[in-house]
């Protein structure tokens, strides 16, 4: 009994040296050839890769930026404007499951009150926003901020700008005297 214990016992010895021994051998030479794996191989993604700048926004959202910061100047406030903003970067949640619904997603403008809390999104619904997914994306931004206690303000591509100052105005509690 002793021998075939023995033996059984040899036999997977010498598998596992043999693996063992196989996978150094050979181990280097599949993972110096294996693809690159985004998760895992980022720096070596991002070496052999070209890059070139992107505008922020488009030619329109830019427009609207620029009668947003105009407007901020103005007012003379202590709210400062963001664009571009990561969801995410504003707003959190508890539940994993329902931060990764809103982190990936961004909001055209937000402005922040003095100590840096979202106070108001501001959406462009310009001419190129009704994209498949745009009207379901929107109804998940929409309930995250109020959920928050961030106001959303939606200003379309026919705006006026008289409009929306004063919806602005309205919205951050700014007395009507200095919208005129």
């Amino acid at each position: 009994m002793t021998t075939a214990l023995f033996w059984i016992v040899g036999f997977f010895v010498a598998i596992f040296i043999a693996t063992f021994i196989i996978s150094m051998v050979f181990g280097r030479k599949w993972s110096g050839s294996r693809p690159l794996d985004p998760r895992r191989d980022q720096l070596a993604i991002v070496k052999q890769s070209k890059y070139f700048k992107r505008r922020i926004m488009n030619g329109e959202e830019y427009r609207l930026f620029q009668h947003l910061e105009q407007w901020m100047n103005a007012r003379q406030c202590a709210h400062r404007l963001f664009a571009q903003v990561s969801l995410g970067e504003i707003i959190g949640s508890d539940d994993r499951s329902s931060y990764a619904c809103i982190n990936s997603k961004r909001c055209d403008f937000v402005i922040v009150d003095a100590t840096g809390y979202p106070v108001l999104a501001i959406e462009y619904q310009g001419t190129g926003h009704f994209t498949p997914g745009a009207f379901e994306r929107d109804n998940v931004k929409q309930q995250a901020l109020e959920s928050a206690g961030v106001r959303l303000v939606e200003v379309f591509d026919d705006f006026r700008w008289e409009d929306v100052q004063t919806q602005l105005d309205s919205a951050l509690g700014i007395p009507e005297r200095m919208s005129a």
